[in-house]
């Protein structure tokens, strides 16, 4: 269903990458765009063939293409702007303020491309106290009430063994992205989406976890 579509994926590790690797598996184009000086960390994660090709990212990454970008220099941001032209969807997950910093924020992109969907993905969201901590797994779990849940009766807080807050949040992404798709197919322009893990994980466990607070007193 995606078959004509491309998506620039400037992602890291698990949230944002999947939600890229969903549309390829939907028959997008996807490409993969990393720096050479700060490569995806997720290459880090789990045994693979070579130096670089972990399992982690030979999953959140197949059937992508790939390209290297110094997006300091000109003639590397430039390269990148040229892209945005062509595609219909951007995806990134650097923390609030970076892209900006950056030069490829949806402003920035919406300058070359009025109709691109850009997908901010983020940890806490754009505002707030902690919009700019860095974010991993079990943090989300302990700040959502997820580590609560799981501990027993009385006992200590327990994690779940997955990083199940990535995933729910790459599919929320993905979710998102086809609808704001489907909204420019009817005249409505591109659009910025904005996820954040806090929500999703929220989101995910409120309508039994969080059952007794639905309704006040």
């Amino acid at each position: 269903p995606y078959k004509n579509l491309v998506v620039l994926d400037l992602s890291m590790v698990l949230a944002g990458p999947l939600a890229g690797q969903i549309f390829s598996e939907l028959g997008a184009q996807v490409i993969n765009i990393e720096s050479l000086k700060q490569p995806d960390a997720g290459r880090l994660f789990g045994r693979g063939p070579a130096r670089g090709l972990s399992g982690l990212y030979a999953n959140s990454g197949r059937g992508k293409q790939s390209i290297v970008l110094d997006l300091k220099k000109s003639d590397g941001l430039q390269a990148f702007y040229d892209l945005v032209k062509k595609a219909d969807v951007v995806i990134q997950n650097f923390r609030p303020g970076a892209v900006e910093r950056m030069r490829v924020s949806y402003e920035d992109c919406k300058k070359w491309n009025s109709n691109i969907i850009y997908c901010s993905s983020s940890g806490f969201g754009n505002s707030g106290p902690y919009k700019t901590l860095r974010v991993y797994a079990p943090i989300i779990q302990t700040v959502s009430g997820v580590s609560y849940a799981q501990g027993s009766a009385g006992g200590a807080p327990a994690l779940i063994g997955q990083a199940f807050c990535d995933k729910f949040t790459a599919m929320a992404s993905a979710q998102a992205i086809g609808a704001a798709l489907v909204v420019r197919e009817h005249g409505g322009g591109g659009q910025h989406i904005q996820t954040d893990m806090l929500k999703v994980a929220l989101q995910t466990i409120w309508p039994e976890i969080y059952q007794s607070h639905t309704f006040l007193d």
